[in-house]
């Protein structure tokens, strides 16, 4: 059975670096990263934080990636900033395919995320406690969580393939 894995989290968290881990344990996958996706908008590009057009538009481009994926039994590992609203969407896609989801949000400190966001190309700078604290604030069970502080990417890939969490559920 076909899984498809969103591995979330603030921007400099390591979500990329994990995605990657994952998907070349995996026989047959697909690698999509949202910011390729969101940024083939060239003309009237917004930053995500101010356009909710833009995101929906992501999102249902991103669908139809992994709908074609899947369709061709590849697995798929999403590296996006996904937040649950906009998992409602993936979810709906994977139960009218018969298939699994995982969905993972990296966390890390302040300090871990101030220092990785440093060691990047394309810094974010406040923004990525800007939504660390977003994610924070949706008091999200821990069912969907994985703090990343003390942890190699390896180790964190590991445990989002071995662990029996992070399997989706609706959330309300």
């Amino acid at each position: 059975m076909n899984t498809v894995y969103v591995i979330s989290g603030p921007p400099a968290v390591g979500k990329s670096t994990v995605s990657k881990i994952i998907a070349d344990s995996l026989s047959a996958s697909a690698l999509i990263h949202a910011d390729q996706i969101y940024h083939m908008v060239v003309g009237g590009h917004l930053p995500p934080w101010k356009s909710d057009s833009q995101i929906v538009q992501m999102w249902d481009n991103i669908l139809c990636l992994v709908s074609n994926f899947i369709n061709s039994g590849v697995d798929v590992v999403v590296d996006a900033v996904a937040f649950p609203k906009d998992m409602e969407k993936v979810y709906r896609l994977v139960m009218e395919n018969k298939i699994r989801l995982k969905y993972v949000i990296l966390l890390a400190n302040e300090t871990t995320l101030a220092k990785r966001d440093g060691n990047r190309q394309e810094q974010m700078g406040n923004r990525s406690l800007e939504v660390l604290k977003e994610f924070l604030d949706l008091k999200l069970s821990a069912y969907y969580l994985l703090n990343t502080d003390s942890m190699t990417p390896e180790q964190v890939a590991d445990t989002i393939m071995d662990e029996q969490s992070y399997w989706f559920q609706a959330i309300d």
